[in-house]
């Protein structure tokens, strides 16, 4: 886990696949104001982690996060299933959500939740982050801000 330190590899996209497939000069053009971010709140350069997907991941994250390491994590999903408890979704992220990670939600009418039930869920989710006491930020503002 030591060696963690001494390299940095691409971040998962929504599906699972690598990031990866544009070069690292590509890829680190694409995501310059993430990682000024990143370093900025690190004080240092940032890092990416791309765990093997699987049972793995969050305990090669947390090494990660131990090594001292600003993990970028976007694999953390906002799953949503007609009869299952909105906060059985929110406390799912709540629980394996850390600093760094970026959350996922699905923009898709088929497979959302109707609008006021969307609405309570990120509520929910929002208010969950507050009390772990993270900062939230929209990808959005988060790429314009240089």
């Amino acid at each position: 886990m030591r060696s963690l330190q001494s390299f940095e590899i691409g971040i998962h996209g929504e599906t699972y696949s690598s990031l990866i497939l544009q070069n690292k000069i590509e890829l680190r053009h694409m995501l310059k104001p993430c990682l000024t971010l990143a370093g900025d709140i690190q004080g240092r350069d940032a890092c990416f982690l791309m765990p093997p997907h699987g049972w793995k991941d969050l305990r090669l994250v947390r090494t990660a996060r131990e090594l001292g390491l600003f993990v970028v994590n976007p694999s953390i999903k906002l799953r949503w299933r007609e009869g299952v408890l909105l906060n059985t979704s929110v406390e799912r992220i709540l629980s394996h959500v850390g600093p760094g990670d970026i959350i996922l939600v699905k923009n898709d009418p088929l497979r959302s939740p109707p609008e006021p039930l969307f609405i309570e869920l990120l509520t929910l989710l929002v208010i969950g982050l507050k009390d772990k006491g993270l900062r939230i930020w929209g990808l959005s503002p988060l790429l314009r801000r240089h």
